[in-house]
């Protein structure tokens, strides 16, 4: 420590053909940034009737680097718990374990073909459980919770401000429990590459070697941080004084 006080530069020994990680350190935003990827998740419960609602938003930003470029989001997942007691519905038994249900990749409320438009207009076809106009979502029994996962936004030729949406539709039967409170929170982690939050930048590198070896870097923002949830309950007091 004496030594990095004095010259400010970081020495150390790397390990022989090992992956190692040298510092990390957390960065909070300020509070009038706006953030690469916003999110607004609402959960409404009427009666037996659950339904949620993800609106995804990728703005443009720009990182703090000479390029000055717009860099994309990639590895995007949002995490969104479901009760205990409603798990048996996004799981099915295999022949060997437990199988977990996924969303329909198309844009919601969108029925494509004739015999389908027919289909629901007769009440035969039950709309699906789950549905992302991006990427793929599933429920996962490790985080207890549906997973959207979606590799890159913007996509390749797209750009910035354009709406992503992802709904779940559940219907509960009579003996189905409802919980006292619906979760307030959802996780939300990405990464952007090639750009930095805290503007800290590597400005040399050197090494006692006398065949000196490639240097480069790679710079990287790992984004984690929790979205409130609007949550709407809809008892049957609610409906009597609507009616």
């Amino acid at each position: 420590l004496d030594t990095y006080h004095k010259t400010h530069n970081i020495r150390f020994h790397p390990l022989d053909a090992c992956q190692f990680e040298l510092v990390r350190f957390r960065v909070r935003p300020r509070a009038n940034r706006e953030l690469p990827l916003q999110l607004r998740i609402t959960q409404v419960m009427k009666g037996h009737h659950f339904e949620v609602r993800v609106d995804l938003l990728v703005t443009g930003y720009h990182a703090f680097s000479k390029k000055c470029g717009q860099f994309p989001c990639e590895d995007i997942e949002v995490r969104i718990k479901i009760p205990e007691v409603w798990i048996y519905y996004f799981r099915y038994e295999k022949r060997f374990g437990y199988g977990s249900l996924k969303a329909m990749a198309r844009k919601p409320g969108k029925i494509k073909g004739l015999e389908r438009i027919t289909m629901m207009a007769q009440g035969l076809l039950t709309p699906a459980l789950m549905e992302a106009s991006v990427g793929s979502a599933k429920y996962e029994h490790l985080y207890r919770s549906v997973v959207w996962r979606i590799p890159r936004l913007p996509e390749r030729n797209h750009g910035a401000y354009k709406n992503h949406l992802f709904v779940l539709h559940l219907s509960l039967g009579e003996h189905d429990e409802v919980p006292d409170q619906l979760e307030q929170w959802a996780n939300v982690s990405f990464t952007m590459p090639a750009s930095t939050v805290s503007k800290a930048q590597v400005r040399s590198i050197s090494v006692e070697n006398p065949d000196p070896p490639e240097k480069w870097v790679r710079y990287i923002a790992k984004y984690q941080y929790k979205v409130d949830i609007d949550n709407q309950v809809e008892t049957e007091s609610d409906r009597e004084t609507s009616d």
